[in-house]
């Protein structure tokens, strides 16, 4: 079997939110970056309680 896939978790990873994916397809020369939401601890403290950021 060709290893002409990779995977490769950049985010999310032991944390809540800021989920990052990178998926790479050597025999096509392929990348695609999925990013999926924020990282929660980054804005930890800037918003009160109830409060959350808002996506445009």
């Amino acid at each position: 079997m060709d290893d002409n896939i990779s995977i490769t978790f950049l985010g999310g990873v032991n944390e809540v939110g800021g989920n990052t994916v990178l998926l790479e397809d050597f025999a096509c020369d392929v990348k695609i970056f999925l990013d999926f939401g924020i990282k929660v601890g980054k804005y930890y403290g800037y918003y009160e309680s109830g409060q959350h950021p808002s996506s445009i």
